[in-house]
């Protein structure tokens, strides 16, 4: 019977939110995908639990407006059960409307987008930086993305969680020369952001050897985390774009931020950008960082939603096991002022084919590497192959440590496929995501989950 289980979804396939990612829905056109599926997920005791996975993703745009859906139901083969962790949680009926959108980022006038919130930036990025606000399928956020651009003057703004207050943005900015007629000092851009974080588990430091791990209860002879309320970033940022044609941009920046009650930080960069006709899109960016005592730069990354808490270790205490975590906001307590760098480089070619990497080190300070690469045979109507990997590895002490994949500061995705027929692809995806841990209601830290995908799914689009 397991047999025939595995057949059946092997033959009929399944869907995701990742191939919504690899086949979105363009402006103007409507999408829609789902059908049966297999999924394995790795449990703590590193045993592959099976289910079969039914799904609905449809993408419909109406105008400026646009609508996605993703509804996952898990059912265990061998006890006939519904994964409750899909579904037992408030976010998670908010998450079945994937997104709802109105226009496209970066495009005059307003723009707005309901749903998962992925690679979220705020300016240049000195205080929110390719932000996610949902890392796995058992912690699912939907949050609010708000900009204008008036021309002479707009506003971005994040908001990450409806459920809950957690992390928000808002940057308002201003071209002071936008009406005058010199084609160089008009575009001149100045920008002043406000972000934080209002979440509990935010607010933990270890005051006593800031840095150090702590409980968060009283113990005998082990530190307890004092609470310290929201924590809140404010910052300035100036750009010029010295050149702007259609085939090149190049924009040098400064941006300065202070975390308040910590310390302050400046970078200063360059972003260049290049179109090149029947070639494609190639995007540099490097950038110098002076930071000051207890400061970090772009402080809302991509993973900060795994290092706001998380478990540190255990010590056993009167014959017990004592939790000690620790907190990002800990370990800005216990930063020292460094210099640094960061560079990326990311490029769309032949409009099949899409590679992305970056770096980002303090010169001295341990553990502040971070390494993105990212490549991707996206298909189109010329093409019946696709293949994707990402791979990111942060908290980086040395470079022999880059490409550690399974430690649990490293996250690695996968997916090969092609289409046999018109309107059906066959893939299968590796992804390794992140699991919640709980305590007493509230998530107190993550611990990496696997998940392997066999899947045949159908996508039409009209």
């Amino acid at each position: 019977m397991r047999f025939l289980w595995l057949l059946l979804a092997v033959l009929l396939g399944s869907g995701s939110s990742v191939f919504a990612q690899l086949f979105p829905a363009m402006p103007g056109q409507n999408l829609v995908g789902g059908g049966l599926g297999f999924t394995y997920l790795v449990n703590e005791q590193g045993e592959a639990e099976p289910y079969l996975l039914l799904t609905l993703r449809p993408e419909l745009s109406f105008g400026k407006l646009g609508v996605g859906i993703a509804t996952d139901l898990r059912i265990n083969i061998e006890t006939r059960q519904i994964r409750k962790e899909d579904w037992d949680s408030f976010e998670d009926f908010l998450a079945a409307i994937r997104y709802v959108r109105y226009s496209q980022k970066y495009s005059r006038g307003l723009y707005a987008r309901y749903g998962a919130l992925d690679a979220a930036r705020l300016g240049y990025g000195q205080q929110v930086y390719l932000y996610k606000n949902e890392l796995g399928l058992d912690i699912r956020k939907r949050g609010l993305a708000l900009d204008y651009d008036g021309g002479f003057a707009g506003f971005e703004s994040l908001w990450s969680n409806f459920a809950q207050a957690e992390v928000f943005g808002g940057r308002v900015f201003v071209r002071p020369l936008h009406r005058m007629t010199m084609p160089v000092i008009r575009n001149l851009t100045l920008g002043i952001t406000v972000s934080g974080d209002l979440n509990t588990n935010v607010s933990y430091v270890n005051e006593t050897v800031p840095g150090a791990p702590f409980a968060l209860e009283e113990v005998d002879s082990v530190q307890v985390g004092v609470k310290k309320g929201a924590l809140v970033i404010a910052g300035f940022d100036l750009g010029l774009p010295l050149l702007k044609s259609s085939l090149l941009t190049v924009t040098p920046y400064f941006e300065w931020a202070k975390i308040i009650d910590y310390g302050a930080g400046a970078a200063t960069g360059i972003l260049a950008a290049s179109s090149l006709p029947g070639i494609g899109q190639i995007d540099a960016r490097l950038e110098f960082r002076a930071m000051g005592d207890r400061y970090l730069p772009s402080y809302f990354n991509a993973f900060y939603e795994v290092d706001r808490i998380r478990i540190d270790t255990t010590v056993v205490v009167n014959g017990e096991e004592v939790t000690l975590y620790n907190t990002k906001r800990n370990q800005l307590a216990a930063a020292r002022g460094q210099n640094g760098w960061y560079g990326s480089l990311s490029g769309f070619l032949f409009n099949f084919v899409q590679v992305e990497g970056s770096y980002q080190r303090l010169l001295d300070a341990p553990n502040s590497g971070w390494l993105h690469i990212g490549a991707g045979l996206i298909p189109n109507g010329n093409t019946s192959v696709f293949a994707r990997a990402a791979f990111d590895r942060w908290n980086i002490g040395s470079e022999t440590e880059l490409f550690r994949i399974q430690d649990e500061d490293a996250m690695l995705s996968a997916e090969v496929g092609y289409k046999p027929m018109p309107f059906v692809w066959v893939s299968m995806l590796y992804q390794q995501t992140f699991q919640p841990i709980r305590q007493d209601g509230r998530v107190v830290g993550y611990k990496k989950q696997e998940r392997f995908e066999p899947r045949v799914q159908l996508m039409i689009t009209f």
